[in-house]
């Protein structure tokens, strides 16, 4: 989203825009190092529609998403801590009427969509460096804001996932779908009542995903 780019934008050195349908495409550089932020905008079309953009008019390296979710289990992902995906699931996605298991994504037949581990050890030490807690986990996406604790929990028992998000998934399924490596880290920014931390928390949440971006950047080999 925007308003998580702001603290981003306000420290690199910005390039060249461009827009692709929804995605805005800004080129920048930071301490030496040139990458590209893709805003995609909120839910699994746009986040799909942004990494088929960037794949489509870029040669890129890697795709690194970073951002805030809600957590599926407060012990082990509190709010300000980092989740750190290890694989990716579209818990909405359900084809089981005929067969499929729950959350397969048909044509790569696929239910967990993976990480690249390379990028997995950049995150890590990207938010060691920062002093920022982080686990490594199952992320699952959807396109509903989930506030409702049973539909959470259905979530968990079936995927689980440590956190929550509406981008991640469908992210990780068109990189893998271009051969572009892929992972994704959320800061948490709700947990046992999403509809009153997030309003509360994403301020400081998006803060500190800014700095984990700024981190990916400078470490990135």
């Amino acid at each position: 989203m925007e308003r998580e780019c702001e603290a981003f934008l306000q420290k690199v050195k910005l390039l060249h825009a461009a827009r692709f349908g929804y995605t805005k495409v800004i080129e920048a550089s930071y301490k030496g190092h040139t990458f590209l932020l893709a805003i995609s905008g909120i839910g699994k079309g746009f986040a799909a529609a942004a990494v088929s953009a960037v794949a489509s008019h870029y040669a890129i390296d890697a795709f690194v998403n970073i951002g805030v979710a809600g957590s599926q289990n407060k012990e082990v992902a509190d709010v300000f801590s980092c989740v750190i995906g290890s694989s990716y699931v579209e818990h909405d996605m359900d084809t089981s009427a005929i067969g499929d298991p729950v959350g397969l994504v048909s044509g790569i037949n696929l239910v967990s969509l993976p990480a690249d581990s390379k990028l997995i050890d950049l995150l890590k030490q990207s938010a060691k460096a920062l002093d920022i807690p982080a686990t490594e986990g199952v992320i699952s996406s959807g396109d509903t804001f989930l506030s409702d604790h049973e539909a959470k929990a259905r979530i968990t028992a079936t995927f689980h996932s440590l956190c929550l998000d509406m981008e991640s998934a469908p992210y990780a399924q068109i990189a893998y779908a271009y051969s572009v490596p892929f992972a994704s880290a959320r800061i948490i920014s709700d947990a046992e009542h999403p509809e009153i931390e997030y309003p509360k928390n994403v301020a400081r949440a998006s803060s500190l995903a800014s700095d984990l971006a700024l981190k990916v950047v400078e470490l990135f080999r």
